[in-house]
């Protein structure tokens, strides 16, 4: 069975006006889209694109647990990302472009946030900012023996792939 496109690509002006109009997103967060008629370079994932989308989400600070195990300093999360031209296609590759963003960050802040005691502190072996290569935690050999092996994307998703 052949699946048919019939939508036609999307300029940045029409996916911003999507986007910000026409979009719900998953509690919590908020996504902006904003399109330059020239075009720039945009956000961490270094893309020159006509269209930026900013997500945005109210946290609290994953560097400092309290002695409880506690995170009390509000945070922001907030990043601007250029968008690919295979991603403005139609409305469904754009929606599912920035989801796959919007879970790539909440995997990466579960990661940052658990944690459990050891040696008299709270200890973070999955925390994704952990260590260089010589580090086994960050490994991809060591964080795939905790991953469904039939899951291959989960580890090296990034935002703007």
């Amino acid at each position: 069975m052949t699946v048919q496109d019939s939508s036609t690509p999307l300029t940045p002006e029409e996916a911003a006006r999507f986007v910000n109009g026409d979009t719900t997103w998953p509690p919590g967060w908020h996504v902006n889209a904003e399109w330059s008629e020239a075009g720039s370079l945009y956000g961490s994932n270094g893309i020159y694109s006509g269209l930026r989308v900013t997500l945005v989400k109210e946290s609290r600070n994953s560097s400092n647990p309290d002695a409880n195990g506690k995170y009390s300093e509000p945070w922001t999360l907030r990043f601007p990302l250029g968008v690919p031209d295979f991603a403005m296609k139609d409305k469904d590759a754009l929606v599912f472009w920035i989801l796959e963003k919007v879970t790539w960050t909440e995997e990466h802040e579960i990661r940052e946030f658990t944690r459990y005691r050891k040696d008299g502190r709270w200890y973070a072996p999955f925390h994704p900012h952990r260590g260089n290569y010589p580090d086994q935690h960050q490994t991809p050999e060591w964080q795939a023996q905790y991953r469904d092996p039939a899951d291959i994307y989960v580890a090296g998703r990034m935002p703007g792939k």
